[in-house]
């Protein structure tokens, strides 16, 4: 059986289970509804202070945010940032400025789980970026690991940054990097450079180098 029709009914069966739990655990007192408040937060500029005025310290990081995914992002994952503004690149093209992890005060900053997507779904998520913005192109690619991501912390040795699942049926890999409540203003800076060392300094890989080329040969 192919690998996505396998997924699909993964996703089915997780669906399924999530929303029993879910209808179950609402019952309880205090119960925090990790789906709802994803798609409730949908598409706002304050996506991340409704997430963690909602759900403080990361709590939704142990609960899929999505019915769309297969589960919560593991902390050995590989997380994928695709690029397509020219303007985060620095001048020598080879890395992104700081400013590629702005979105992670206020909308979050999507991302794709390498270990679960498949070449497929990623050439549909740049086409489908790239039609509804136009005039933006594919630039490359930064990655980094779930667990450094994760590890960075605050001053008060708080964490600074949360790592959710956010998958939609179009792109089930997808998620996004949030600040946490304990990200002040005069920490926003520091948290990107912290940002950029996990990514290996912002380091991009080209669309023809990333994956063999497998993507890049379909879009480019």
């Amino acid at each position: 059986m192919p690998l996505t029709s396998i997924r699909k009914i993964y996703r089915l069966y997780s669906q399924f289970f999530s929303e029993c739990k879910e209808l179950f655990l609402r019952l309880l007192p205090g119960r925090i509804d990790c789906c709802k408040i994803n798609y409730d937060s949908s598409g706002s500029d304050k996506r991340v202070s409704i997430i963690n005025n909602a759900a403080p310290d990361c709590v939704c990081e142990k609960h899929s945010m999505s019915y769309d995914s297969p589960y919560p992002i593991n902390d050995n994952e590989r997380i994928t940032r695709f690029v397509f503004i020219e303007n985060h690149l620095r001048n020598d093209k080879k890395s992104v400025r700081p400013s590629f992890f702005s979105h992670i005060e206020t909308k979050g900053c999507s991302i794709q789980r390498e270990s679960i997507v498949n070449d497929d779904e990623l050439v549909a998520f740049v086409k489908e970026f790239i039609k509804k913005n136009p005039g933006r192109n594919w630039l490359g690619v930064v990655t980094g690991g779930c667990h450094e991501i994760r590890s960075i912390l605050t001053d008060q040795d708080k964490r600074a940054c949360c790592v959710y699942d956010t998958g939609n049926e179009s792109n089930p890999a997808h998620g996004e990097i949030c600040r946490t409540h304990h990200i002040k203003e005069a920490d926003k800076a520091e948290l990107r450079r912290h940002l950029m060392k996990v990514f290996h300094d912002g380091l991009v890989i080209e669309p023809d180098k990333y994956r063999d080329g497998k993507i890049s040969s379909q879009i480019l």
